[in-house]
């Protein structure tokens, strides 16, 4: 049984806790973190979707929700691991980008730490049953993902949160 923490539209706790997949009454929220991993040569670190896992052959970042307990950069250290086997430390973080979807079945605050990282693919873990493979990709090919529908998260169709990943580049 997974369990996520309840914030308010602030972001702040509620004090409460609820089971995965429990509806978020309204004004509620749970957290989302994803780890948009950069390389020296500006290109960004995606995961494809194993035909056979949920959103087949779609393209994403590595992320999910916090767990209860979790701080956001303790919940994206942790499924950095879990999803492609890199290990972060707050050192490598560049920036955070910060924001709240209220459009979403669960919605949930959001923060997308962008990490400085050179990280070979062959040392990219990738589980067949969820991850097909992983590539270096520039903010135009996300883009132009994002467009056709092909790249997982909505946060990314506002634009300009997706041309912040280049920010402190």
């Amino acid at each position: 049984m997974e369990l996520w923490d309840v914030y308010d539209e602030n972001g702040l706790f509620t004090g409460k806790v609820i089971e995965r997949g429990d509806e978020l009454l309204p004004g509620k929220y749970h957290i989302l973190v994803l780890g948009v991993i950069r390389n020296s040569d500006g290109f960004y670190l995606a995961t494809q979707r194993s035909r056979k896992a949920k959103y087949p052959g779609k393209w994403e970042f590595p992320g999910g929700a916090a767990k209860h307990g979790e701080t956001p950069f303790h919940a994206v250290k942790r499924e950095l691991m879990e999803e492609i086997g890199v290990e972060i430390s707050e050192d490598d973080l560049v920036h955070q980008i910060i924001g709240r979807c209220d459009t979403d079945k669960f919605p949930y605050h959001f923060y997308i730490f962008v990490i400085n990282k050179n990280i070979s693919l062959c040392h990219v873990k990738t589980d067949i049953s969820v991850i097909e493979k992983a590539a270096y990709l520039s903010l135009t090919e996300i883009s132009d993902f994002v467009k056709s529908g092909l790249f997982i998260s909505g946060i990314f169709n506002d634009k300009d949160i997706l041309l912040r990943l280049g920010d402190s580049v």
